[in-house]
């Protein structure tokens, strides 16, 4: 099973600025862990904002140099387009988890 993990900083990244501001302003995000459905390409976590709605998924994956573990997600900033990231934890502090907006 997968460990749930709370966002509380997002980098902007490429992402524009009405999609860094839609996304910021529903922070914390939670990446809650999904019921497995044992199928290859099935999302490991919800993304969760304050409110409790669920506003994007997020796929577990292992950094190949470090092995670091990280999370790619997809959170829907309108009806019609959604913005992508990761979120890891940095490894200089070790604390909290942040995520980088593509």
């Amino acid at each position: 099973m997968f460990d749930r993990y709370t966002i509380e900083t997002v980098l902007k990244g490429n992402a524009t600025d009405a999609d860094y501001a839609t996304v910021t302003n529903q922070l914390p995000l939670t990446l809650a862990p999904m019921a497995h459905l044992h199928k290859q390409y099935a999302p490991d976590y919800r993304v969760v904002n304050q409110a409790g709605a669920t506003i994007g998924h997020g796929w577990s994956h292992t950094a190949k140099t470090t092995g670091q573990k990280y999370v790619a997600f997809h959170v829907d900033v309108a009806l019609d387009r959604c913005v992508s990231g990761t979120a890891g934890r940095p490894a200089k502090t070790g604390s909290g988890w942040v995520a980088q907006l593509s």
